[in-house]
């Protein structure tokens, strides 16, 4: 398939997704353990992003020591 198929393959994908959305049953969103875990899942979600910016580099990843890290060359 091409590039074109895809991108259209993945907004249907994702428009049904949204619509299946507005399709679930309020009591089960009304559940305690859902709504504890929509928000834990978002905050975890929201802390691996900011590790991921934090550690990455230039398209990889960058662990050194804290004395070495001033000797990298700035950000573009």
């Amino acid at each position: 398939m091409s590039v074109w198929a895809w991108i259209v393959l993945a907004c249907v994908a994702a428009y049904a997704l949204k619509i299946l959305g507005y399709l679930v049953l309020t009591a089960w969103l009304a559940c305690p353990a859902v709504v504890r875990i929509s928000g834990m899942l978002t905050i975890g979600l929201l802390a691996a992003l900011v590790a991921m910016n934090a550690v990455s580099y230039d398209g990889g990843f960058v662990l050194t020591p804290v004395s070495e890290r001033s000797s990298l060359p700035p950000r573009r």
